[in-house]
């Protein structure tokens, strides 16, 4: 989508943009803030800002058929490796599906991705502006699908904070 293509040789062209994701994570309803300023600046990283992804480089583009030719280095499991936080559709941050959320509740991990339940997990390739909302917990799903309907989320301003 945004990003601006460069092509110094007919056959040779890269996509350039600068992308940010906001993803609030809440594990058994707490808050978990992301590690700021890991990842390098070459790849997906952080900042001061909190839990916003960032991604500012190249990527090789194909001008014939115009589309991006390798959207891995913004896939959101590149991400989470890159500042070292586990991330699956099975696990967050030492949390995995069947740890208890409470008494004996057992937690299940979802993403929703600007309101949409995904299950694309680490293989989702996000795009500037999302919101991807994750949370461990032991509520049904249509609970968070109806709090996120009723309540979006919205993409926060970027700064410190």
């Amino acid at each position: 989508s945004a990003g601006i293509v460069t092509c110094p040789t007919e056959n040779s062209c890269v996509w350039t943009a600068h992308h940010h994701a906001y993803i609030p994570i809440y594990i058994c309803g707490e808050y978990l803030r992301l590690p700021g300023e890991e990842g390098s600046l070459v790849g997906p990283h952080t900042h001061e800002e909190k839990n916003i992804a960032h991604w500012h480089d190249k990527l090789p583009y194909n001008p014939q058929t115009k589309t991006i030719e390798n959207t891995e280095p913004l896939a959101l499991g590149v991400f989470f490796d890159a500042i070292k936080v586990p991330f699956s559709s099975t696990t967050i941050a030492g949390k995995k599906n069947g740890d208890l959320c409470g008494p004996g509740k057992p937690g299940t991990i979802r993403m929703f991705v600007n309101g949409e339940n995904s299950t694309a997990f680490r293989s989702y390739v996000w795009h500037d502006k999302d919101v991807i909302y994750i949370t461990f917990d032991a509520d049904p799903i249509e609970t968070t699908e109806k709090e996120l309907k009723d309540h979006p989320i919205a993409f926060p301003k970027l700064g410190r904070g």
